[in-house]
């Protein structure tokens, strides 16, 4: 596999300070592995411009957006089974979602917050589309988009979009 450039990588997608040659065959934007949530996630106790937490000024979705684009999730009918569950998420797992692109206002249980991580990561060790990725595809009309891989939905996207930042 060869190593993309930085203009190949849409800005939203690229680590801050890691050029693309030493991402070592990482897919641009990927987090440590599943329950290793590493020092690169953004702080949410520290302000951006414009105010919007997560590190970037990208617009992070809201858990009722999130409901919306994947219903199979379930979201609003939750309710947590065990005490752990009940308890507040932690700093890691907001940061965590910020840092995919999610708010973490609306998250008050870790049960919830759990749900959401755990099925992004699955998406991401099956090499799926990411959620900003599957977004667009969705906003594009394309079908079967929750099933589509990353690479092909990057294909997919440049195609639509003629490779105009990415998919934003």
């Amino acid at each position: 596999m060869t190593q993309p450039t930085d203009d190949e990588i849409p800005a939203f997608l690229r680590e801050p300070g890691i050029p693309s040659s030493q991402l070592n065959e990482r897919r641009p934007g990927a987090c440590d592995s599943p329950g290793k949530i590493g020092d690169r996630t953004p702080n949410l106790s520290q302000p951006v411009a414009g105010g919007q937490a997560g590190g970037d000024a990208r617009r992070l979705i809201t858990l009722a957006e999130l409901d919306e684009l994947l219903p199979q999730l379930q979201l609003r009918a939750y309710r947590p089974g065990v005490s752990w569950q009940r308890e507040a998420p932690s700093e890691k797992q907001l940061n965590y979602l910020a840092g995919i692109g999610i708010s973490p206002d609306g998250f008050d249980t870790r049960g919830l917050t759990s749900k959401v991580l755990d099925f992004f990561r699955g998406r991401r060790e099956r090499g799926l589309a990411s959620l900003r990725q599957l977004i667009a595809l969705i906003g594009a009309d394309i079908q079967g988009a929750e099933h589509i891989g990353f690479e092909e939905a990057k294909r997919l996207l440049s195609e639509r979009f003629g490779n105009r930042g990415g998919a934003r």
